[in-house]
């Protein structure tokens, strides 16, 4: 077995070649997604109140705060919203005064989104002439030449990732690795 891989354009390529000249070849089409800046809450947020309660952010919440959801018909995007989706405003807990809890400026950028997974098993194999019927039902053929008693047919199977990984397993089986 031997592997290459490459990319052009956001197409990322990798192909595995097996030792019966056939090759599985991995392809996926990745784009480039740039983001805006934005304010996110600042892990580090700590805030004491006028009544003196302390106030911080504990992972993704506030444990001291009351959140105040937008509910019903928003301005800012003219869609309807139900409870948990869009924090209004915070309020303590214990005295009721509205908390404004830390922000910090995050700088945008770019990420790779993956889009999906095409596997496909390519190139030439042999099999007995009388299995070449057979072998062209069961589609992913380009062609086949029947010399004698031995069929040459040129394939292009799409697998899952299940047939993929057995056909790799079989052949280290039968060969060892690498």
């Amino acid at each position: 077995m031997v592997a290459g891989s490459g990319c052009d354009n956001g197409l990322v390529r990798s192909e595995v070649w097996l030792r019966d000249g056939t090759r599985l070849v991995y392809e996926r089409d990745v784009q480039q997604v740039h983001y805006d800046s934005y304010r996110e809450f600042d892990p580090g947020w700590r805030f004491a109140d006028a009544a003196g309660h302390e106030h911080y952010r504990d992972g993704n919440a506030f444990p001291t705060l009351r959140t105040h959801w937008l509910t019903g018909w928003c301005g800012r995007c003219g869609d309807t919203h139900g409870e948990g989706e869009i924090a209004d405003y915070y309020t303590c807990l214990q005295c009721g005064e509205r908390i404004e809890p830390g922000t910090r400026w995050h700088p945008g950028g770019t990420v790779m989104v993956p889009g999906p997974l095409s596997i496909t098993l390519q190139g030439r194999i042999r099999v007995p002439a009388g299995e070449a019927q057979e072998l062209l039902d069961s589609g992913g053929v380009l062609s086949i030449t029947i010399r004698g008693g031995e069929a040459e047919a040129e394939i292009c199977r799409h697998l899952t990732a299940e047939q993929a990984g057995r056909l790799i397993l079989a052949e280290r089986a039968r060969h060892g690795p690498g």
